[in-house]
């Protein structure tokens, strides 16, 4: 709460942002979710790590309904384009780091 309020841009940003760091999260619980199954079958881990990782999953699907509730409090349906967009703004990020790493990769691999 500030006074003035933020305005509704300023506001829509930092939701979008949220939203985009939702998706790196459950980009990142996709991909240790197999590794920490695999290993739970094994015996290498506890039960511990896996009730852990579930934990997490519940936690980033309750962030998600919120942002996706905020977003429709903005406009009705923004709350599925949000994550839309977040996605593609995540997959660009990832894609310009990639881009830029290149160069470098080559000259590695010319070595």
């Amino acid at each position: 709460m500030t006074d003035p309020p933020a305005p509704d841009s300023v506001l829509k940003s930092a939701l979008i942002q949220r939203a985009c760091a939702d998706v790196r999260r459950v980009m990142r619980l996709r991909e240790d979710k197999p590794a920490v199954q695999a290993l739970l079958q094994k015996g290498c881990v506890g039960d511990e790590l896996s009730a852990s990782l579930n934990a997490a999953e519940k936690e980033v699907e309750a962030e998600i309904l919120e942002v996706m509730h905020e977003a429709n409090s903005f406009l009705m349906g923004w709350g599925q384009f949000i994550f839309n967009t977040a996605g593609e703004m995540v997959q660009n990020e990832n894609t310009r780091k990639l881009m830029e790493k290149y160069p470098q990769m080559r000259m590695e691999a010319g070595k």
